[in-house]
């Protein structure tokens, strides 16, 4: 959300990862502040052992964050996996546009919806791709939103949500409730019906201008836990909780 969307024009990104786990986020679950020899240093909400991560966000301000696609036509093992690509998106790109490019040059390798929102002047675009596809859908109108269904890759008219779940029908109308007036008191990622409460595993808004995010993670459902404010600084992650 950004633009005409929200009270500022500042980019807001929200995300939640729902997946199985087999208990593992309950004792991996961890952030990390990565300062790389080459590129942009990043946070990244994710596992112990994994670097990569699933949600990102880098000094310069630009988040990043998937949605695996069941639409997808062409998986393969010969390309950049998922996290990879997350990551050096985050680590090499200062605008959205950049990261676009990262993706479309590939190689890719599975079904995916990949957020890419930021930036300075603020933009967000899902970019829908599997091995041998690619798609973008701008931020129209000051928000762009993606779950497991591709919307504009391989379907002509878009399709209803996937799965039935509805999620994307329900974001979309909390955001054309509040238009005009959303801002970082908003959390939308842990409104009713947003998430895949059963197994979601770790649940984030982003706020790109200030660097700061809150995240809840480590029990599931992560949306229905308590949320912790951070900051991302030079030296790391900081503690932001005396923030409203």
């Amino acid at each position: 959300m950004l633009g005409p969307a929200t009270a500022t024009g500042e980019c807001i990104a929200g995300r939640n990862l729902d997946y199985w786990d087999q208990g593992v986020s309950e004792y991996a679950a961890v952030l990390i502040h990565f300062t790389p020899k080459n590129g942009r240093p990043f946070v990244t909400v994710t596992w112990a052992g994994i670097i990569n991560g699933w949600t990102l966000m880098n000094a310069d301000g630009l988040c990043t964050s998937n949605n695996t696609s069941y639409d997808s036509r062409s998986d393969s093992l010969e390309g950049i996996s998922t996290c990879f690509m997350l990551r050096k998106v985050a680590q090499f790109c200062r605008t959205v546009e950049e990261g676009v490019e990262v993706v479309r040059k590939g190689p890719r390798a599975c079904g995916t919806n990949m957020l890419i929102a930021g930036g300075n002047p603020p933009k967000a675009a899902i970019v829908e791709f599997d091995h041998v596809g690619f798609a973008v859908r701008w931020a129209r109108n000051g928000y762009v939103m993606g779950t497991n269904s591709f919307r504009t890759l391989y379907q002509e008219p878009p399709q209803p949500d996937d799965e039935g779940f509805g999620r994307y029908e329900v974001l979309l109308s909390l955001i054309r409730q509040n238009f005009g007036r959303i801002d970082p008191t908003m959390n939308f990622a842990a409104a009713p019906g947003v998430a895949i409460a059963p197994i979601n595993l770790h649940s984030a808004m982003l706020y790109p201008k200030s660097l700061r995010f809150q995240v809840s993670m480590g029990r599931i459902p992560a949306c229905e836990q308590p949320y912790r404010k951070f900051r991302m600084t030079e030296r790391g992650i900081v503690s932001d909780e005396a923030r409203p």
